[in-house]
């Protein structure tokens, strides 16, 4: 991380150069683990102190003061949040891959489950969306990103077995809205 005391001198320059040097690092080591890819986690480590240079005069001079971490850890977890949902929306699978070689199927069912699966995905994903946070975040470190239960509690400040139980419950609440969507599916195709 580069050294911010030559940043230009506003109010609060040396406030935001001593918390960045006190927590750039250690943001970086846990975005790392939780974007997987060190691109986007000095994307995210650098948009969460653009956020916190919004509110330096609302933050304690106390670099110690643990209000001033969990507002600045707050702060990039709602920056992966936003990567996730951004990614969610636009998911690598169906996106174009320029110049790619790819194979298509040709055949008309093949086609047809494609379509499906890519309906399925959408609809778990819009559900997925919906739910709280609580659950959301959990199921998608877990089952999207391969997180350990206890990577989750530590990253989400909760025990290991409310991040397993979260995650679970968030499978099964996932799991009856893709049973209820087929249901609602199979019966307007009978229509």
């Amino acid at each position: 991380m580069k050294n911010l005391n030559a940043v230009p001198r506003h109010p609060h320059a040396k406030k935001f150069a001593a918390l960045y040097e006190k927590y750039a690092e250690l943001l970086l080591f846990y975005a790392k683990r939780d974007v997987r890819n060190q691109e986007d986690a000095e994307d995210v480590v650098a948009e969460t102190f653009i956020k916190v240079s919004g509110h330096l005069d609302q933050l304690s001079d106390d670099l110690n003061d643990r209000r001033t971490y969990n507002y600045i850890v707050t702060i990039m977890k709602n920056t992966i949040r936003d990567l996730y949902r951004k990614r969610i929306r636009r998911p690598e699978s169906l996106q174009e891959d320029n110049g790619a070689d790819k194979t298509f199927s040709t055949s008309l069912h093949e086609v047809d489950d494609e379509v499906l699966l890519r309906v399925e995905a959408r609809e778990l994903m819009d559900r997925l969306d919906a739910m709280d946070d609580i659950y959301q975040i959990p199921f998608r470190l877990k089952f999207i990103h391969d997180f350990t239960d206890q990577e989750i509690a530590d990253f989400m400040g909760i025990s290991r077995m409310a991040a397993a139980t979260r995650a679970h419950r968030a499978k099964e609440k996932l799991k009856r809205a893709l049973e209820e969507w087929n249901q609602d599916e199979e019966a307007n195709r009978n229509e």
